[in-house]
């Protein structure tokens, strides 16, 4: 019989879909004091890349500057323990602050929201806007960790 890890663990595959599938990630970057700076952001998906926007004196874009190790949480249902899924990723994170490449990132960005959320999401003007004030951040996962506890058949 396989171990309960193996039982519950995405194939690649499924991680690309349960990325795909969702548009909100908590970002885990290393603050220059040591502690584990997490913000909630949303994000889009360029190829294998994981890309998210921020503006340019953010904390996080300082983190990343400083050290590009980074981790990426991806779940859903917190209510059942049977029903939670999720992805844990370990990444490398680029800054790309050329203009293309944030609307490029942007346009992912909607993208995914609309494709999830319905075309009718609100998001803001002010994206094109601040265009000139914002960066990438562009996470190559190297590792993931991943779960479905809905194979576990209610039984842990």
């Amino acid at each position: 019989m396989a171990s309960r890890r193996a039982q519950i663990r995405l194939e690649p595959a499924e991680v690309t879909t349960f990325l795909a599938n969702h548009w909100m990630l908590i970002l885990g970057t290393n603050s220059k004091n040591g502690w584990p700076h997490m913000t909630a952001l949303s994000y889009g998906l360029i190829d294998e890349t994981i890309v998210v926007a921020s503006f340019r004196q953010a904390q996080k874009v300082a983190n990343v500057q400083r050290d590009k190790h980074v981790s990426v949480l991806i779940e859903e249902n917190q209510v059942d323990y049977f029903q939670t899924r999720g992805v844990l990723a370990f990444g490398e994170a680029e800054i790309r602050d050329d203009l293309d490449s944030v609307r490029c990132a942007s346009e992912a960005i909607v993208a995914q929201r609309r494709r999830i959320l319905g075309n009718d999401v609100f998001i803001p003007d002010s994206v094109e806007r601040s265009a000139e004030k914002r960066c990438v951040i562009a996470i190559k996962p190297v590792r993931t960790v991943s779960w479905d506890h809905t194979r576990l058949g209610g039984e842990y």
